[in-house]
């Protein structure tokens, strides 16, 4: 296994047998600690992307390119991070017609009222209202709305969320949150992430009602790089069969993969 270093241009390849089998958060701090920079930008997998999972994400610290098993491409070529750092500027190739369309799209988002409520809510804002209206997939798609929708909503902002509106300067929307589950069996750190289809797939796809259980399943799979809606519909789907006698204690390790178990 390698990683790739580019550097102001100048590219040169690293082993990396030391970073094998490493969290995301792993890899990052100990390739910064390898090069003595912490200016470097990390673009890595996780061991999701080593196993060849096949919705395995490319992690940037926090955000994710998930879907679609990116990540498992990089592994398959052994390739385990990416890291860049540069000085030098970007220079569109036409100046002024592209700052004209960035003041045209920016006016434009601005205006859209969904971008207050974004910036106010955050994606998992969307819930409560999606949960009444019918489009909140329920229990692997055997429903469209769970009627708990608030609820889940109201717990995370009460107890889950840390800060509003993380996002790059500038950014109109920011509607990324920080979050942290503070105390029990589901603890983690201060962490990016639990946008609305992630904490959806750990709550109302597999009945799960412990927001606490579905904030940190968002963290581990962030952590693995893996993709979290897939991990969530792959949950659901086996929970499904395990409803149907399909699979049966004997074929998950002893689990009882009941609905809502976290």
């Amino acid at each position: 296994p390698v990683y790739l270093v580019i550097n102001d241009g100048k590219v040169s390849i690293k082993p990396a047998n030391h970073l094998k089998g490493k969290t995301v958060t792993e890899k990052t701090e100990k390739i910064k600690n390898d090069l003595s920079d912490s200016d470097f930008k990390v673009m890595c997998i996780g061991p999701g992307g080593e196993n060849l999972v096949k919705y395995a994400t490319v992690m940037f610290g926090g955000r994710a390119a998930g879907r679609c098993g990116a990540g498992a491409v990089m592994g398959s070529k052994n390739l385990l991070a990416i890291v860049v750092k540069g000085t030098n500027k970007i220079t569109p190739a036409q100046p002024e017609e592209f700052k004209k369309a960035v003041r045209m799209t920016m006016k434009v988002v601005k205006e859209n009222p969904n971008t207050a409520a974004f910036k106010e809510r955050g994606t998992i804002g969307d819930m409560p209202g999606i949960d009444v209206e019918g489009d909140f997939p329920t229990k692997n798609w055997q429903s469209n709305s769970w009627g708990k929708g608030e609820e889940i909503y109201n717990y995370f902002s009460h107890n889950n969320l840390i800060k509003n509106n993380m996002c790059y300067q500038g950014c109109p929307i920011a509607c990324g949150r920080i979050v942290q589950v503070k105390n029990g069996q589901y603890k983690t750190p201060v962490h990016e992430g639990a946008d609305y289809e992630s904490i959806a797939a750990f709550t109302a796809f597999v009945l799960n009602e412990d927001v606490d259980a579905a904030v940190n399943c968002t963290y581990l799979c962030n952590e693995y790089g893996i993709d979290t809606i897939s991990a969530g519909a792959s949950i659901a789907f086996a929970m499904e069969c395990y409803e149907k006698d399909i699979l049966d204690q004997n074929n998950v390790d002893g689990l009882a993969l009941t609905w809502g178990n976290a």
